[in-house]
């Protein structure tokens, strides 16, 4: 899947754009049978292999602070952080890390070759915990509105702009993640686990 986005970010004629707000289940407001429900599915869909035991092993409580780590990335460029993104994301998938440990973020910025004092400056490393981020999520408030007052309160750009990602997928109702493709006038949406198959279908439909 990765090398056909890739080729369609690379494709002038087409414009791609993509929502990642959260890329895994939260076990805050979900069980682990529900969660690995939710695996089992994709796996089915997708027909590739997802570890479901993820959950009995590591299961992170949540990917905030991993999505809040990408737009600290993204603060070095637009390329260090889908750079970052896949490592972020090959920590999880491929080494069966716990991306909401701090730590293990940091080394994967390091391994993605980013300013090392400046990314852990921008997520904001040491100032908080996971407890603290889990706390602040207030369920009676849209996510978005939680997530902008954490950044507001630690005066992080990176939270900030995760929020401001909230609360465009809450305003268009879209699932994590969202792709748009487009070419010219021309628009379609993606929603949530798509296949290839899905993704070259729209792309045929905007030519």
């Amino acid at each position: 899947m990765r090398p056909l986005y890739e080729s369609l970010r690379a494709d002038r004629d087409v414009e791609v754009r993509d929502i990642l707000t959260g890329w895994l289940p939260d076990l805050g407001t979900r069980g682990l049978a529900s969660v690995r429900d939710e695996w089992a599915a994709a796996e089915a869909k997708a027909r590739v292999g997802i570890d479901s035991a993820y959950w009995d092993r590591v299961a992170p409580r949540t990917s905030l602070i991993a999505c809040a780590a990408v737009k600290a990335a993204e603060l070095q460029g637009e390329a260090k952080g889908r750079l970052y993104l896949t490592g972020v994301r090959a920590a999880a998938f491929v080494d069966g890390k716990d991306v909401a440990n701090l730590d293990v973020l940091v080394a994967a910025a390091r391994e993605s070759t980013l300013a090392d004092e400046l990314f852990r400056g921008d997520l904001g490393v040491g100032r908080y915990t996971l407890e603290d981020v889990l706390r602040s999520i207030d369920p009676a408030i849209p996510l978005s509105e939680s997530v902008w007052r954490f950044g507001r309160g630690t005066g992080l750009r990176a939270w900030r702009n995760l929020a401001e990602d909230l609360r465009n997928a809450e305003r268009q109702g879209l699932p994590s993640p969202a792709f748009h493709i487009m070419r010219g006038k021309k628009e379609v949406k993606l929603r949530g686990l798509v296949t290839e198959e899905e993704i070259r279908k729209a792309l045929r439909s905007v030519r």
